[in-house]
């Protein structure tokens, strides 16, 4: 058996779920993590990368942070409870790794504008778990849900220290040659069968 652990990119995967029209909840998360894996492998563990939810209100008013970011400057923030994230840790095998939501501005001016955000940590947390896992040398194969090519540095250097890059490919999402070229394996997964009928 191969020794095997699963990392997903969470925004890749909710970006290919929301395009392809299926529910994005910790029991679909759940369910294609576990279809990643073949039977000649043993999963150890899935490693879930997201940024904290933002959906910030104020402490005081309860008012919510378009409102405050354009009317109460000096409010105090506080982020609302992300369930996905807390019914994920409950699911077996999985860890979450999170990083960072910064707020980036207005998408434009007037009343109509609404806030950017921009993820920050999550890259590199992945990438540094790869450079981990492959320095401990205890697993055969990583597994990962992403089309990122910024892992190609992460995804040679665990291939030197002899781990297997297993890339899934969600139904008819586009791969890279780029990202394709340094990866062992190229694993199809259909997405029908997450379609609610």
């Amino acid at each position: 058996m191969k020794k095997t652990i699963l990392l997903i990119d969470a925004g890749y995967l909710y970006s290919i779920l929301r395009k392809e029209g299926i529910l994005y909840d910790a029991n679909i998360i759940a369910k294609i993590a576990n279809d990643c894996c073949i039977c000649d492998e043993e999963l150890h563990k899935i490693l879930y990368y997201d940024c904290d939810s933002f959906d910030p209100i104020d402490k005081k008013t309860g008012k919510p942070f378009f409102y405050l970011l354009k009317h109460q400057n000096g409010a105090k923030l506080v982020k609302k409870e992300n369930k996905l994230i807390a019914k994920l840790q409950q699911k077996d095998l999985f860890a979450i790794r999170l990083g960072v939501l910064k707020f980036d501005g207005w998408t434009h001016k007037g009343k109509e504008g609404k806030p950017k955000f921009r993820q920050k940590g999550v890259d590199m947390r992945i990438g540094l778990d790869m450079a981990h896992l492959a320095h401990q040398g205890k697993i055969d194969r990583i597994i990962l849900i992403t089309a990122d090519t910024d892992f190609i540095p992460a995804m040679k250097y665990v291939r030197k220290a002899n781990i297997q890059v297993v890339i899934a490919k969600l139904g008819e999402c586009h791969l890279t040659s780029d990202l394709t070229m340094h990866t062992d394996f190229i694993r199809k997964i259909n997405l029908n069968k997450y379609r609610k009928k």
